[in-house]
């Protein structure tokens, strides 16, 4: 099949996307990939694993505006233009989150055989709630444009029943039940035993967007730790230069603490490998951070590691359930259960031994399998 995915997003650190459109390619699919590459940070035209990625980038209009938000029409329409010209044949349109859908929608106008696939990666209007004053105007976009889509992904069971509420109520009687599929964004996990952590000191990781309304402990914890002894943390990822300065300095201010900026997807793994615990210390602030299962979760089951999170989150619950879970309301809390791991190492591997019989039952084989299959029913 000529599949036409596109997404807001450079492509290169979203492991979501490149899952999906590398297992398309291996399967032996055409992937063609519209991105938006916002700085200009990397080429035009790439072939990744056999994805051909085309990314467009603000033009000098663009750089004028302010806000991001305003400037998506514009990128919108940009590759609206370049599917036209050159995926005019494409057999599927794949449209990850719904700052992308709008494209996939006026396409399914112009050519109504076309089958659209909507790729929720969270619920858009919550994720830009704390910065956007008109954040419902989304909420309500989202349900009304998800009623043209044929297909519809999403992460997990949370966010799949959210959507359900979408389809086939008062507002739409003469609209039918859209199937909804969960897709995890799960890890490879290679099937090794649970190995101990290579670090002499318990190291606690922190890995993935540093966003203030996300990470809102991150600041607290990095000072909590600089008071313990036998411990270090480290945090990974990027953010906004303003969080990210203050991140810097609270570690420049304790001993134990480092930042070490962002590092590439495939490199989260070994890292995680080598720590004791790794943490999510998402905010509750919006429907989105409670519901949301992180890549931390994931990267926390394949590498067998203990998960602390959230006390009442999707994720913490989750990791709970399946006895590799720690559950934490504040940081004090937090400091409490991480003085417990420290002076019990074998419950830390207890945990570890959990998280891989986890990843056994939910890794990327197995959510790769379910893509395929979904692709192949698309295919009749």
């Amino acid at each position: 099949m000529n599949i036409v995915m596109t997404v807001s997003n450079a492509y290169t650190h979203d492991p979501r996307v490149r899952r999906e459109a590398e297992a398309l390619a291996e399967a032996g699919h055409k992937v063609n990939l519209i991105a938006w590459d916002r700085k200009g940070d990397f080429p035009e035209k790439e072939m990744i694993s056999g994805v051909n990625i085309i990314r467009i980038r603000n033009t000098f209009l663009m750089k004028l505006m302010i806000l991001d938000l305003i400037r998506m029409p514009f990128w919108r329409s940009k590759a609206l233009k370049v599917i036209l010209a050159q995926y005019s044949d494409a057999d599927v349109i794949h449209c990850h989150d719904l700052d992308s859908l709008p494209i996939g929608i006026k396409l399914k106008r112009l050519n109504a055989r076309i089958p659209l696939i909507y790729d929720a990666h969270e619920i858009w209007g919550y994720m830009v709630a704390l910065d956007c004053p008109w954040w419902k105007r989304y909420i309500k976009m989202e349900k009304r444009l998800v009623q043209t889509v044929d297909v519809m992904l999403t992460i997990n069971e949370p966010l799949r029943d959210y959507f359900k509420d979408f389809f086939g109520n008062e507002n739409y009687p003469d609209l039918c039940q859209k199937p909804i599929f969960i897709i995890k964004n799960c890890k490879e996990y290679n099937g090794e035993p649970y190995q101990a952590p290579t670090r002499n000191i318990f190291t606690l990781i922190c890995a993935g967007t540093l966003e203030k309304s996300r990470q809102k402990h991150i600041l607290e914890l990095i000072d909590a730790i600089s008071g313990m002894v036998d411990i270090e943390f480290i945090i990974a990822g990027s953010g906004k230069k303003k969080y990210i300065r203050e991140i810097r300095e609270h570690c420049s201010k304790s001993g134990n603490s480092f930042f070490i900026g962002r590092i590439p997807s495939d490199e989260v793994i070994s890292l995680t490998k080598e720590c004791h615990a790794s943490i999510c210390v998402t905010g509750e602030e919006t429907i989105n951070q409670k519901m949301g299962l992180p890549n931390k979760l994931f990267e926390a089951m394949v590498t067998g590691r203990p998960f602390i999170a959230i006390k009442g989150s999707y994720c913490s619950d989750y990791a709970i359930e399946r006895g590799f879970g720690v559950a934490i309301s504040n940081v004090n809390e937090c400091v409490i259960e991480l003085k417990k791991l420290i002076m019990n190492p074998e419950r830390c591997r207890q945990y570890g031994i959990k998280a891989l019989e986890s990843a056994k039952k939910d890794n990327w084989q197995v959510e790769k399998e379910k893509l395929l299959m979904i692709y192949g029913h698309l295919q009749k």
